[in-house]
């Protein structure tokens, strides 16, 4: 019997050149990383406070020879920033008050506040917005200029200056109202943790007999947002340079609820 031979029919479709879209791709990746945004992430040691630490603290006996600091609480507010003191020492009133430029500069009385989520309602700004900035985000209107000079300040006090050197003194607490933005509170822990000096000085580091104006921003007088982009960290001397503390270990407070701010 005779075997039928297979006829195998030419549709017209031949093997895919998939070559073309290969080297299509091949041109696209280069150019799709060349549009890659990468974004730098910074890290922030934020310490949360401990639960009953006032309390331990109170409790605790004060060495008769110890120096006793302020507690530094930044508040932050729509209507700039206020500067407290959770130690309530007598010598930390005159850091209370407004400063220069802002309503209420140049009075005498101190300012007592035994809790600092009240302190939006009952004290003025320590460091005001600043002028002309109507209008703008409050990112934008704060002084953080006139902020870190103010810090320096506190920090170098001569009879403070060793004390806030010793272990756990150099802590600063950062308190914001419910509608600060979180960009807000990184920009002043940004603010309140080194030294800073103009671009092209060559400061030391500072001791207890340095005249704080060296290491504000325009020898603390009109201190401008240019200034404090421009400035540099002042750095310890040695193989190994570290930048100079200045509050370095930043605690974040909650708002209080039922305070108002």
């Amino acid at each position: 019997m005779a075997r039928k031979r297979r006829v195998e029919v030419d549709d017209g479709q031949g093997d895919l050149n998939l070559a073309p879209i290969m080297n299509m791709v091949m041109i696209l990746i280069p150019l799709l990383l060349l549009m890659v945004k990468f974004t730098e992430i910074s890290i922030i040691n934020v310490n949360a406070p401990a639960r009953g630490q006032s309390a331990r603290q109170a409790d605790d006996e004060p060495d008769e020879e110890e120096v006793q600091v302020p507690r530094v609480v930044v508040s932050i507010s729509s209507d700039g920033f206020r500067l407290l003191d959770m130690q309530q020492l007598p010598a930390f009133e005159e850091f209370v008050r407004p400063v220069t430029g802002c309503p209420g500069a140049g009075s005498t009385g101190g300012t007592a506040v035994v809790n600092p989520h009240t302190a939006t309602a009952t004290i003025p700004p320590t460091i005001c917005l600043r002028q002309g900035t109507e209008g703008m985000p409050l990112s934008e209107r704060l002084d953080y200029a006139g902020l870190y000079n103010h810090l320096v300040r506190i920090r170098m006090k001569p009879e403070w200056f060793d004390a806030f050197g010793e272990e756990n003194n150099s802590i600063i607490s950062i308190l914001p109202d419910f509608e600060i933005p979180f960009a807000t509170i990184v920009e002043t822990m940004d603010a309140s943790r080194f030294f800073l000096k103009p671009a092209n000085s060559d400061l030391p580091p500072p001791t207890a007999a340095s005249a704080p104006e060296s290491y504000m921003l325009a020898g603390g007088n009109g201190a401008t947002v240019e200034d404090l982009k421009n400035a540099h960290y002042v750095v310890t001397e040695g193989d190994t340079p570290t930048q100079v503390d200045l509050f370095p270990d930043p605690v974040l407070l909650l708002p209080n609820a039922g305070s108002g701010g």
